[in-house]
């Protein structure tokens, strides 16, 4: 289930982003079991940037939109107003999760289920989001993987 949008403060966006930038501000942090956050890697607005864990600052890069959709899916907006994705809509353990645009495809839809220290973020391909080789390390690429109730599995959706 969606949480409501919640105002962060102290972040800004940089101007050449303008708008763009402002979309996911009032949004959330996504927080790894490593006390990291989700992160559009490098700030990039561009399609196929790889979403990986970093310290968390407070950046707009850092800050998601969980947006409702029919079905008890979701999509996951990111700063650049564009859409979590699993990579080339594969199916199979080890696929990046990367932003994009929208489409309203199945891999950009996700299922949040509550799950002991967090949630469980559900992929298309019934996997979960797992963040790569259990690294604690800044720069863990975000990938789906057989759900298996690992702690690198576990989610924190922080306003």
């Amino acid at each position: 289930p969606a949480a409501p949008a919640a105002v962060a403060s102290g972040t800004t966006a940089p101007a050449a982003l303008g708008a763009t930038a402002t979309r996911a501000q009032g949004g959330v942090e996504i927080r790894t079991f490593a006390h990291k956050c989700l992160d559009v890697r490098g700030k990039s607005p561009y399609d196929g940037t790889h979403i990986i864990q970093y310290r968390c600052t407070g950046d707009y890069n850092q800050r998601f939109r969980i947006v409702p959709k029919p079905g008890g899916r979701a999509e996951i907006h990111t700063f650049a107003g564009k859409c979590l994705d699993v990579r080339r809509s594969s199916p199979d353990n080890g696929a990046s999760i990367i932003q994009y645009d929208c489409t309203g495809g199945a891999n950009q839809r996700f299922r949040l289920t509550p799950a002991q220290g967090g949630v469980e973020v559900h992929t298309f391909a019934h996997k979960c989001l797992d963040v790569r080789n259990h690294s604690a390390h800044d720069g863990a690429r975000i990938i789906q993987y057989h759900c298996n109730g690992s702690y690198n599995q576990r989610f924190e959706i922080r306003h």
